[in-house]
C-alpha cells in the first residue's frame, strides 16, 4: 500500500497541472480509499459462501489470490491507452 501510494503521487505530480494537484489528489483518495469498506464486506462474504466447502482458511486464501489478480487486472488497464494518448498530445504540443 505504501509503494502504490508513493508511487501514484510521483506520477500525479508529474502529469497533473500544479493548480489541479489538490483536486487531482482529493479525488485519487476519495475513489481508493473509499473502495476499501465495499471491497472488505465483499471478501467476507466470498469467504462465508466458500468456508462450507473448503474451510475458512484456504476460502481466505482463495479470496485474497482473486483480489489480487482482480486488482492487478484493473490497475493495467488505464494504461495502455494513457501512453499514446500522451505521446499523441505531446507530438501535438511539439507541432504547435
Amino acid at each position: 500500500m505504501v509503494w502504490y501510494n508513493v508511487s501514484t503521487a510521483a506520477v500525479r505530480q508529474a502529469r497533473v497541472d500544479p493548480a489541479d494537484q489538490a483536486v487531482s489528489h482529493a479525488a485519487f483518495r476519495t475513489v481508493t480509499w473509499g473502495v476499501i469498506p465495499f471491497a472488505a464486506l465483499l471478501g467476507g462474504v466470498l469467504v462465508e459462501l466458500l468456508t462450507p466447502h473448503v474451510g475458512v482458511l484456504d476460502a481466505a486464501r482463495v479470496t485474497m489470490v482473486g483480489g489480487t489478480l482482480i486488482g492487478v487486472l484493473f490497475a493495467w488497464i488505464p494504461l495502455a491507452p494513457t501512453h499514446s494518448r500522451l505521446a499523441r498530445e505531446r507530438a501535438a504540443a511539439g507541432a504547435a
